[in-house]
């Protein structure tokens, strides 16, 4: 196959799986309830419900901050208690350094990469132990 022939066919197969999206987007809203999101039809929509789904909009962006630091917190204090003894000079301090941080994450990182590195030397040398062994079985059963 060539470069333009595989081209043809991915153009044509993105245009089908837009086509079909924009469908099953149709049925999907039309299950829901009859809804018409044309330009006209939004401009019907009361200014009073634009500024409530503003506020509620804003509402969930806030508390979605908020959560990200909080498991920010969560996650700093988490860390400070593996890393540090627990009798220290840090002990009532409940915050590291963005360096801190980061030479943290990456050592916990660094240690994961070293047990899947391990994991994964320990089974390729699984499997060459297996196929010595049966190409020795099959060597020693050959009739000469």
């Amino acid at each position: 196959m060539t470069v333009e022939k595989l081209m043809e066919a991915y153009e044509m197969c993105t245009s089908n799986l837009r086509k079909s999206q924009a469908k099953r987007r149709t049925l999907s809203l039309r299950k829901i309830a009859p809804a018409n999101f044309s330009k006209e039809a939004r401009l019907q929509v009361p200014p009073t419900l634009i500024q409530k789904l503003l506020l509620m909009n804003s509402l969930d962006v806030d508390l979605y901050k908020y959560a990200q630091n909080l498991f920010m917190e969560q996650q700093k204090h988490l860390i400070m208690q593996i890393d540090r003894p627990k009798f220290g000079p840090r002990q009532h301090k409940h915050l590291l350094s963005e360096s801190e941080m980061q030479e943290a994450l990456h050592g916990i990182y660094a240690y994961k990469t070293w047990k899947v590195l391990l994991l994964t030397f320990m089974t390729l040398l699984f499997f060459v132990v297996v196929v010595i062994v049966t190409t020795r079985r099959k060597t020693l059963k050959v009739k000469v």
